[in-house]
This record gives structure tokens, C-alpha cells and sequence, in this order.
């Protein structure tokens, strides 16, 4: 996030594009893992094409039901944080990681609210 948000600020001089840029690359970062943790389940399931489809299903519901609710709120107040905080704390980097920490603890905040009330459709019992 900083980097990205770095990167468009020094190049264009605009909080905004800063602000942008951050949240993509927070999103780049924090979903490539995710990516990653799937393709893994993916490869386990090697030579089984059916128990793919069902992983790959229950891998995209799960996102979608524990960070979809806390990802809409995240794409709005991200970006607007990033470019409020540095004025308002007359910081830069300050103001970034201000903004950064604040939207976090909504998006944690909303996914654990998620992930506790639907944790059975999250984490099914796939051999059952």
C-alpha cells in the first residue's frame, strides 16, 4: 500500500491518485494471498477435476461471504482516508498509515462480524 501510494504521489503530485493507487495495491497484496491459500487447496486436489470445481466453489463463496460485506465498505472509506489523513494530520506518510490502520479495523471488524455468523457456509464440511 504505501509503496503503490508513494509511487503515484511522487509521480503525479495528487493525493488522490495516491489514495487510489494505495487501495489497489492493499488489494493486490492482501487477495494475492488469498490466491495463493486457494491455488494450494487447488493443486491438493490434483487429478480429481470434480473435487476441483467444488473446492474452487467453496473457496469463492467463502471470500465472497466473509470479506464481500467488509470489501464494499473497505472501497469506499480506504481511498477516502488516504486522502483526508495527510491533510489532516499535516503528514504524508503519517496520514497514510492513519488512514490505513482506521479502514483495517473496519474491514477486520465487519469480516469477523461475517465469518461468526456465517462460519458454516465459510468453512463447510466438504466430505460430509
Amino acid at each position: 500500500m504505501l509503496l503503490a501510494a508513494s509511487v503515484a504521489y511522487w509521480g503525479s503530485g495528487s493525493l488522490a491518485m495516491a489514495a487510489i493507487a494505495g487501495t489497489a495495491g492493499e488489494n493486490v497484496g492482501y487477495y494475492g494471498v488469498a490466491a495463493a491459500r486457494s491455488w494450494t487447496s487447488w493443486r491438493a486436489a490434483d487429478g480429481r477435476e470434480r473435487r476441483r470445481v467444488v473446492v474452487l466453489g467453496y473457496t469463492l463463496r467463502g471470500l465472497m461471504i466473509e470479506f464481500g460485506p467488509s470489501e464494499i465498505a473497505y472501497l469506499v472509506i480506504h481511498p477516502v482516508l488516504l486522502f483526508v489523513m495527510p491533510s489532516v494530520l499535516g503528514d504524508t506518510w503519517g496520514g497514510w498509515l492513519v488512514g490505513k490502520l482506521v479502514a483495517d479495523l473496519l474491514f477486520y471488524g465487519i469480516a469477523a462480524l461475517s465469518y461468526r455468523r456465517f462460519q458454516g457456509l465459510i468453512e463447510p464440511s466438504v466430505g460430509s
